[in-house]
């Protein structure tokens, strides 16, 4: 047991580089983009252990916790840069994504109500009368309705 704790207090670059693979794993298992970085400041300190194998557990300690959140601000910035971009794509909101689009009448609307094909599938469609083939532009949804106007030509 104590052989145990000698280890701890004076770990070598292979504790290191061990510590690493176990946080990327658990990223792998868990993701989350945190262990990931915290892999990598034990790696960077598993290669500075591997230049300067006298460096202090202290020392050691400093430059795992600089490098891992040095790591992790770096991706959170770029992380956060992708993120922003891809916003407003309407991922996992269908209706919005066919807002602007045409699509065909599946059925004579009755009263400003019908159905229009939408890829393989029926929408419940509100608006202008339309007859069954006319095409029509999607303007907004409403719940789960496509409110449409008529294409013109």
């Amino acid at each position: 047991m104590a052989d145990f704790f000698a280890v701890l207090n004076d770990p070598t670059h292979w504790h290191w580089f061990v510590l690493a693979i176990i946080l990327v794993t658990i990223e792998v298992v868990a993701p989350g983009s945190f262990f990931l970085w915290m892999g990598v400041g034990a790696a960077i300190t598993g290669l500075a252990m591997l230049l300067a194998p006298d460096l202090t557990f202290p020392w050691q300690l400093l430059i795992f916790c600089l490098a891992a959140l040095a790591g992790l601000l770096i991706g959170r910035h770029f992380f956060r840069k992708s993120s922003e971009t891809e916003e407003n794509f309407g991922l996992n909101e269908r209706g919005q994504q066919m807002v602007g689009k045409t699509y065909i009448a599946a059925e004579n609307f009755v009263g400003g109500r019908g159905k229009i094909k939408v890829g393989d599938s029926l929408w419940i469609a509100s608006g202008v009368d339309a007859k069954k083939g006319d095409s029509v532009r999607v303007t907004a949804i409403s719940g789960a309705a496509a409110e449409v106007e008529p294409v013109e030509g």
